[in-house]
């Protein structure tokens, strides 16, 4: 009865471990790949101070903005190349970002998994296979050799 309440309480204590983990892991999951979204958003404008372009040049060149007057930037659309190219970014580099900020959470967890894995009872323990002798079946002598108990070849 002890033994079954102590098997209770450990694995409670795991699934805790796991769940404790699994909300770690949340907290910092995916944050390469948020950057890289962020970085890459197709719709955003791209902010020019003042200082760096006049309006008379945005104008002759047809482009789309909006004027901050405290900031003194401007917000200029992206031309379709840049967003064309910016979606190309994230098609061939999401996948890419994903399975990093996968791995922390595989190798946490496999390393849970590993563990109790260790505390599991070992097969030897078995009542199935309690008595088996297991053969090597490349070793050609093992099948020539007679039992103790009954004096057959195996």
């Amino acid at each position: 009865m002890m033994r079954q309440i102590r098997r209770r309480s450990g694995l409670i204590l795991r699934l805790l471990a796991i769940v404790f983990s699994a909300l770690l892991l949340s907290s910092c999951l995916y944050s390469t790949t948020t950057k890289l979204l962020n970085a890459t958003e197709p719709n955003e404008y791209i902010r020019v101070p003042e200082a760096k372009i006049c309006e008379h040049v945005l104008q002759d060149k047809h482009l789309k903005y909006y004027k901050d007057d405290k900031a003194h930037v401007y917000y200029v659309e992206k031309s379709s190349l840049r967003k064309l190219g910016d979606y190309s970014i994230r098609m061939f580099a999401v996948p890419v970002t994903v399975v990093i900020d996968a791995v922390p959470a595989i190798c946490v967890v496999g390393t849970i998994v590993g563990g109790m894995m260790v505390k599991c009872p070992s097969s030897s323990q078995d009542p199935y296979t309690d008595g088996i002798e297991l053969v090597d079946p490349n070793d050609p002598a093992a099948h020539f050799n007679l039992s103790e108990r009954d004096g057959r070849q195996r």
